[in-house]
This record gives C-alpha cells, structure tokens and sequence, in this order.
C-alpha cells in the first residue's frame, strides 16, 4: 500500500479531469437541446 502522500498528487491531477469531462458532457447536452429548439423553430417557420 502506497503512502497517501504519493496518492495525492494523482488525485489532484484526475479530479480536475473528470470535472472537466462532467462540463464538456453538460455544454454537450445545452448545445444538442439549443440546436434542436433551434432546428424545430426553423422547421415550423418554413413549413
């Protein structure tokens, strides 16, 4: 079992990583909702 002070600085490298991926994956999301609105409104002003 390593020391928890080797452990550390791992940790500090993943958890700014996977918060980075949880952000990516919501603006995703924002963007996908926003494009669909988007693509609906236009659809219904053109028919």
């Amino acid at each position: 079992m390593k020391s928890p002070k080797k452990l550390a600085p791992i940790f500090a490298e993943i958890e700014p990583y996977i918060y980075l991926c949880n952000v990516k994956e919501m603006i995703i999301v924002e963007l996908i909702k926003k494009s669909n609105e988007f693509s609906v409104v236009l659809i219904q002003w053109l028919s």
